[in-house]
């Protein structure tokens, strides 16, 4: 499958009182006036997911629209490697979407039909989360990935393309691993790092959950929104006594 050139896209803020933006790369790419960028905020569950596994029990998850640029097809390159490597190694694939066919008919010719499993849309991604040792986010763009928070907040290492507002989830090596976008090298020798070290995984994957904690919590959120809606309401209806000029 052969994918196309996907440029980001841009925006105007023409007519609106206010523009949010889900990422500072998002409100980069408005063309005239300025964002204000708030954040998703989660919940983070009081009790991480255990990383303790045996390889056996490792399992790969992914979750997003079953689009190009989703980038599934650069998974499923990257598992083909490692399965040489990790013959017991699954993978499951949350999402629904136009290319399911044909992601199906790739794991077909890569002889991955026993490892590779197509959940289809899960509306609570938080039901699948228990399984997964390791969540991958292969996009080619981001605006900012709730499904990747989600799995930090619950302790889950993850390996994420380096595009969009995702690094300013992930720090590098520390609450997530990045790597470039369409480098199936690059995305295997990563995952690899987290297979062969249940220590590394726990680590990441707290540290991840503490990111998701204290700064992409649903209190920030909404506090921030509240603030933006307290400014627009004081431009608008200026305090009893004001002179108009």
């Amino acid at each position: 499958m052969e994918l196309k050139d996907l440029s980001p896209a841009f925006y105007s803020s023409r007519g609106a009182d206010a523009v949010v933006a889900v990422s500072q790369s998002v409100a980069s790419r408005l063309v005239d006036g300025k964002a204000t960028v708030i954040y998703a905020g989660v919940p983070t569950p009081t009790a991480k997911l255990s990383q303790d596994r045996s390889d056996s029990s490792i399992v790969l998850g992914a979750a997003g629209r079953l689009v190009e640029v989703k980038g599934i097809e650069y998974l499923l390159r990257a598992v083909s490697l490692l399965h040489r490597e990790f013959p017991a190694l699954r993978l499951e694939i949350a999402g629904s979407g136009p290319l399911r066919e044909t992601l199906e008919a790739e794991v077909e010719r890569a002889g991955l039909q026993q490892h590779v499993k197509f959940l289809g849309w899960i509306d609570d991604i938080g039901n699948v989360l228990p399984r997964w040792s390791v969540f991958v986010l292969p996009s080619l763009d981001e605006g900012f990935p709730i499904a990747a928070l989600d799995a930090m907040a619950a302790g889950i290492p993850v390996v994420a393309t380096s595009v969009g507002g995702v690094p300013e989830l992930i720090y590098d090596g520390i609450s997530g691993c990045l790597v470039p976008p369409r480098d199936v090298d690059a995305l295997a020798s990563r995952i690899r790092s987290l297979l062969c070290d249940p220590a590394l995984r726990m680590r990441i994957g707290a540290a991840g959950h503490t990111r998701v904690r204290d700064h992409f919590n649903p209190a920030q959120m909404i506090e921030s929104m509240a603030r933006l809606y307290d400014e627009l309401l004081e431009q608008t209806c200026p305090p009893s006594g004001s002179v108009h000029r």
